[in-house]
């Protein structure tokens, strides 16, 4: 993904999915979104071949997207024309959405990571961050209890490219923050077996971050995590014994 970031179009966002002015249409899947050059083609050093070379253009300035879902699509455009895009259940993509709203928090996780990777896709570096930080909050509230959440892990490790680590990186390190949840879950534990054999990279990285970071400790007195003193500075203080 490019460091320079897309050039996004300010005050353009009344143009959102708007005919006036439209020189160019986004197909995707049975959806045709109304666009604008001076606004996506700007944005995106992809887009901007597409439009000037005439790549995958058709008569009425068509660009066929359809190898990428609508929902993805929907906020990839949201976002260069607003600056934003919504997660699932917002009354702007209900409709687009409709297929996920009784799926589970994990959806959650999922659409910000295909976001990630579409922004990967189409270089797009500054909706690769927004799309990295909401995935970063969605998997932070997701709850462990059954075997969705290591579906995030492999879709991850399927859509996004080794040489950009953002979200393989996350959900590393968030695997070996809950490891005694895991390995204690009946559900979890075997679907994480299957998760490491069918996606060997991950479990390498996740190896790796075990021998390289440095082993915790946890105060006798209070279980705060310690690097090196048996009682944290704080249950020192207050004079809190052994337990």
């Amino acid at each position: 993904m490019s460091s320079s970031g897309p050039r996004l179009v300010s005050g353009a966002a009344h143009l959102f999915n708007n005919d006036q002015f439209s020189d160019l249409k986004i197909k995707c899947e049975d959806h045709q979104i109304p666009a604008h050059k001076v606004v996506v083609c700007t944005a995106s050093d992809v887009f901007h071949a597409m439009c000037t070379a005439g790549f995958q253009e058709t008569e009425g300035n068509l660009i066929d997207l359809s190898h990428d879902t609508k929902r993805v699509v929907y906020r990839m455009l949201d976002f260069l024309y607003r600056g934003e895009y919504q997660g699932i259940g917002h009354l702007d993509y209900l409709i687009i959405d409709e297929d996920l709203l009784e799926k589970g928090r994990a959806q959650h996780a999922l659409l910000h990571a295909e976001m990630f990777a579409v922004a990967d896709k189409y270089d797009i570096a500054t909706l690769g961050v927004v799309a990295m930080n909401k995935f970063e909050k969605a998997l932070s509230k997701k709850k462990f209890g059954n075997g969705h959440y290591l579906d995030i892990i492999k879709h991850v490790y399927s859509t996004t490219p080794e040489s950009n680590r953002g979200l393989r990186d996350l959900v590393v390190s968030h695997a070996r923050a809950h490891g005694n949840e895991i390995q204690k879950d009946s559900i979890l534990n075997p679907r994480l077996e299957e998760i490491v054999s069918t996606t060997p990279q991950f479990a390498w990285d996740l190896i790796q971050t075990c021998l390289l970071h440095t082993p915790l400790n946890r105060c006798s007195a209070c279980k705060a995590e310690l690097r090196d003193n048996v009682r944290c500075s704080g249950c020192i203080k207050k004079g809190r014994s052994q337990q």
